[in-house]
């Protein structure tokens, strides 16, 4: 899947340059532009670009493997990842949430046991969407489809979270 949506950039990128990209023109030169255009055209962030060079890197070096792509300029490339802060809440900072008194916003209610939930197994509301009582299993397993990863997923749903789903 990261693949292909690197080659459709590739393709857009082609577009753009009105120009053809084969083995022979990824070089520093495509480096520099397709950066350029990743940054300033597209808009896209550093981490972006990194996972995309990541996967030109490994198309190319996989071509070469296999006696396709003669050229190594690729391995010159640089990988960019910058260091990024993990933000997350903690256990104080969920607990404080929940005991958030919005019995009078039910809305809002709603809301705050969403993201606790999300919060407790670890899942995004993409995911929790498909949650139902069906998945849950005696033993507080849950098993659930991620939209994104494409995988089955198996979490233990703690207390609270099975309080809160029974509410609902």
């Amino acid at each position: 899947k990261g693949y292909m949506s690197t080659i459709r950039e590739l393709k857009k990128f082609e577009k753009y340059q009105r120009r053809r990209i084969d083995w022979d023109a990824i070089d520093m030169k495509f480096y520099a532009d397709f950066k350029r255009y990743q940054y300033k055209f597209k808009g896209n962030s550093q981490n972006l670009f990194g996972k995309r060079i990541k996967d030109v890197k490994a198309i190319s070096n996989d071509a070469y493997k296999m006696g396709v792509n003669i050229y190594q300029v690729y391995k010159c490339f640089k990988v960019e990842q910058p260091e990024t802060d993990a933000i997350y809440l903690n256990d104080d900072e969920i607990n404080r949430m929940y005991e958030l008194d919005l019995s009078n916003d039910k809305r809002l209610e709603l809301i705050r046991d969403i993201s606790v939930i999300c919060c407790e197994i670890g899942t995004r509301f993409s995911d929790y969407k498909n949650i139902t009582k069906e998945r849950i299993t005696e033993n507080r397993t849950l098993k659930y489809h991620s939209q994104k990863s494409d995988k089955m997923i198996t979490t233990v749903c703690p207390p609270r979270t099975i309080k809160i789903l029974k509410k609902y």
